[in-house]
């Protein structure tokens, strides 16, 4: 899904309860370079024990995944592969991204000829081992979004544009679902699935109207779908979601 480039800030945060007046949260900033001759950096994801995934494109206008982890960077390459973007690292460490290949230019890449076919993705594990994640019949391109504890994928799959043909989805050991246990599942078209509960209980993701040009925010539970958009928006995405902490 084309999207609109941001530099990424990630930020702890902790809040003081019990006192007569509202505390304001404190924030603490970190700000994070991929490399020292990077032109852009964009921090996607993160994990509870505090490692950052995320992007950044080189001197050369090269296109690079990093992790950042325990205040060392490491840059990550698809064997082979001319673009390499990061998009999420689980508990475990194990992570999720995206690449293309010589020749091949993603379509969030503002190049002439740039296609979305031409996106592949990938889960790298915490031992080092890159997993291909083949397109389904049908659907040549991919985008993983997020990794889960046990492995799961989510994202979203194309055929050769990033609207109506777009589809959510859920990998898992080579096998995909889509929001119901099938493919097309409820068959919303132009539908992204961003984030999940561990126990892929809860998932959440958005939709776009195509005919309007309005994107809706979703969960998904137990096959059912709701949507949930802000009060008076135009658009609404909904990117992660995370288990309710009880109070």
């Amino acid at each position: 899904m084309l999207r609109n480039k941001i530099f990424t800030c990630l930020f702890s945060s902790v809040l003081f309860l019990g006192t007569s007046s509202a505390v304001e949260p404190a924030f603490n900033f970190l700000s994070i370079n991929g490399d020292p001759g990077a032109i852009l950096t964009e921090a996607e994801g993160i994990n509870p024990v505090g490692d950052i995934a995320g992007l950044y494109v080189d001197s050369s206008s090269v296109t690079h995944g990093f992790l950042l982890r325990q205040g060392i960077i490491t840059t990550i390459n698809y064997p082979g592969a001319e673009y390499t973007d990061v998009r999420a690292v689980s508990p475990g460490g194990d992570i999720a991204g995206n690449y293309c290949m010589p020749g091949e230019t993603p379509g969030f890449v503002f190049t002439p000829g740039a296609s979305p076919v031409n996106i592949h993705g990938f889960v790298l594990k915490r031992d080092g081992t890159f997993i291909p994640l083949a397109p389904y019949p049908g659907h040549p391109n991919m985008i993983a979004q997020r990794v889960l504890p046990d492995g799961s994928v989510l994202g979203c799959f194309h055929n050769g544009d990033f609207g109506f043909w777009m589809r959510g989805f859920v990998w898992k050991d080579g096998v995909y679902t889509g929001l119901d246990g099938t493919l097309d599942g409820l068959n919303v078209p132009s539908s992204m699935n961003n984030g999940a509960t561990p126990d892929l209980g809860q998932t959440a993701g958005f939709f776009v109207d195509m005919n309007v040009n309005e994107a809706h925010a979703y969960v998904i539970r137990s096959g059912g779908l709701t949507t949930s958009d802000y009060p008076g928006a135009a658009s609404t995405r909904a990117w992660d979601i995370t288990r309710r902490v009880p109070s």
